[in-house]
């Protein structure tokens, strides 16, 4: 069932301007916090309990353990659980841009599951060869009885198992080997909830707008620059004056509202559900990532920078005077973009080989620069107008 949506709002004068709403950028603390003091024979699996999602990598010592999480939010978290302990932050670097859209787009975390999916005359022999090889890539975490690798059968008696690695770069190489293999399935394994099946109102539906003012363009700049890395999804209708606008979280949805931009004086605006991100989607956007994907490469033309990338989604094309930053109106395909040009397997023509990606404006991601302002804007879209 739906759950009740908010009444309409109409506005009639303005809130707060458009540039204090602009997000600060901050600087981003360590991401990898090390655990001291911990008795002889500690319980790994007690430490990681309900957390395990939300980190990179693990290392666990005789008295210590070393954890490396996606973003500052989940280490503060860690370190609010185990406030009292011996804790250390220790300077790492930044998060990858690759690797938070491989979260987000793929759902890549440390635990994966394998099985066969063909008929073979010796599944016992085959799934031996292929836990061998996984455990090759890299050091398992065991669970609290000390099994490292948990087999299983399905209904249909196809064996396979679930593993999950200390470090989530072992994981990834593990997928890129046995993603293409037809006979073997793999896949990350994210423990979902009934959470995941609910609906969450955090989308706002905007009517009242003039077919003019939806098509201008102008309309993206005022939400941009009030909730910019909030901003999950936008669908603009001129046709018929509404704009829907998508935002990770239910809260920041009602933020939006209580500081409507002064540009959209006189429009209506409701809360409509829409369900929840994924766990992965949601610690991609607190790891960094968002709708604006910067590209650096040389002497390429914004036309045909933006007809090339138009398969991935509708986005628009902002022209720099060192970059392009591409402005997906969906962050699913922002990801998608990222994860494809940071691992090589863009499908683009070859003059992007080698090309510096990343999320624009983000400064907890690795190789991003400040975003100067717009030269100049080019509109793409792979649908008819």
């Amino acid at each position: 069932m739906f759950s009740a949506c908010r009444p309409w709002r109409t506005y009639t004068k303005a809130r707060r301007s458009l540039s204090s709403l602009a997000n600060a950028t901050q600087h981003t603390p360590s991401r990898l916090v090390r655990l001291q003091g911990l008795p002889t024979g500690y319980d790994k699996d007690d430490i990681l309990k309900g957390i395990g999602g939300l980190v990179e990598q693990v290392t666990f010592h005789e008295n210590e353990a070393d954890i490396q999480f996606f973003s500052q939010i989940h280490r503060l978290a860690f370190r609010k659980r185990w406030e009292g302990a011996s804790l250390v932050d220790i300077k790492t670097d930044n998060i990858s841009a690759g690797l938070v859209a491989r979260i987000g787009h793929w759902g890549a975390n440390r635990r994966m599951q394998f099985y066969l999916v063909s008929d073979l005359n010796t599944p016992d022999i085959i799934i031996d060869e292929v836990e061998a090889k996984v455990r090759s890539f890299g050091p398992l975490l065991p669970d609290r009885h000390g099994v490292q690798v948990d087999r299983f059968t399905t209904a249909k008696g196809v064996p396979g198992f679930n593993v999950t690695f200390m470090r989530l770069a072992d994981a990834l190489r593990c997928d890129e080997l046995y993603r293409p293999l037809p006979q073997i399935s793999s896949r990350f394994d994210w423990i979902s909830s009934d959470l995941d099946l609910q609906h969450e109102t955090r989308t706002v539906y905007i009517s009242n707008l003039s077919r003019e003012l939806v098509a201008s363009r102008v309309l993206f700049e005022g939400l941009e620059r009030s909730e910019n890395s909030m901003i999950t999804q936008i669908t603009p209708s001129p046709a018929t004056g509404t704009v829907t606008v998508t935002f990770s979280s239910p809260d920041k949805a009602n933020d939006f509202l209580d500081t409507f931009p002064a540009i959209l004086l006189g429009a209506r605006a409701k809360l409509v559900p829409r369900r929840p991100l994924t766990m992965a989607q949601k610690i991609a956007i607190q790891s960094g990532a968002g709708r604006h994907v910067a590209l650096f490469i040389d002497h390429i033309s914004p036309v045909e920078l933006g007809r090339d990338f138009a398969w991935y989604g509708d986005h628009e094309v902002h022209v720099y005077s060192d970059r392009a930053v591409l402005e997906f109106f969906d962050i699913k395909d922002a990801l998608k973009a990222v994860t494809y040009m940071s691992a090589g397997t863009h499908r683009l023509p070859k003059k992007y080989t080698g090309a510096l990606v990343s999320f624009a404006a983000k400064n907890s991601i690795q190789e991003t620069k400040p975003v100067p302002i717009a030269e100049a804007r080019y509109y793409y879209s792979n649908k008819e107008d």
